[in-house]
């Protein structure tokens, strides 16, 4: 983030996650996530986009968290599978 302030670009809008229950238990919960960037845009200092227009907006991940540490995230990969998105 601080190599994005130093460029001049800043972000404006909002991401919005999906997230589906894959499975847990007492140790840990997986979950497939959605990353929807599709309400944000990240602006140059003139305030023109600096977004790839032919990007993917939408981000399937597939996340795990740790119940007993109070749900910290321990892994975080992409989903290559379908449905999530």
């Amino acid at each position: 983030m601080l190599r994005l302030h130093a460029r001049g670009h800043y972000g404006v809008g909002f991401t919005e996650f999906t997230l589906s229950l894959q499975r847990y238990d007492d140790v840990e919960l997986i979950a497939y996530v959605c990353d929807d960037q599709t309400k944000s845009n990240l602006l140059d200092a003139s305030g023109v986009s600096v977004v790839n227009p032919n990007g993917p907006r939408r981000m399937p991940f597939e996340v795990e968290f740790d119940v007993v540490d109070a749900m910290r995230m321990v892994r975080k990969d992409l989903w290559e599978g379908g449905g999530v998105c």
